[in-house]
């Protein structure tokens, strides 16, 4: 749910849970963010691809036609890679490994800065 200032011009409970559900989605959102980033520092492609797709649904209900064009043509390779994640003994494997997440990664990242689900920025006037 993206913060815009008329959500808090609303009166009484109503405004209240705007704000509450839209800040609780973006805190679930910053803490899966901060999961993925440690799994992938730590080479843990099973656990990251884990996080990637718990954020991904996170963020399903606020997508909107063709967001997910992208992330439709990769979740298939990915699914076909997990299981020879299990086994990854050489540093090209891994890397490939790398590649494809950290891909996928990013195409979320894009649909929750283009939906305006991250924490707002004191800076952004659409924010808080």
């Amino acid at each position: 749910m993206k913060w815009k200032p008329d959500n808090f011009q609303k009166e009484g409970d109503e405004a209240g849970a705007v704000f509450n559900i839209g800040l609780s989605t973006a805190m679930e959102i910053r803490k899966l963010l901060n999961e993925c980033n440690m799994e992938a520092r730590l080479g843990r492609f099973i656990e990251w691809y884990n996080d990637l797709l718990a954020l991904e649904r996170e963020v399903t209900p606020e997508m909107k036609e063709g967001d997910d064009k992208k992330l439709n043509g990769m979740r298939p390779k990915l699914i076909i890679r997990i299981d020879k994640w299990q086994k990854l003994d050489s540093v090209e494997s891994r890397n490939r490994a790398f590649v494809s997440l950290h891909l996928f990664e990013i195409e979320l990242r894009q649909i929750i800065k283009k939906r305006g689900l991250g924490m707002p920025d004191k800076d952004d006037d659409e924010g808080l």
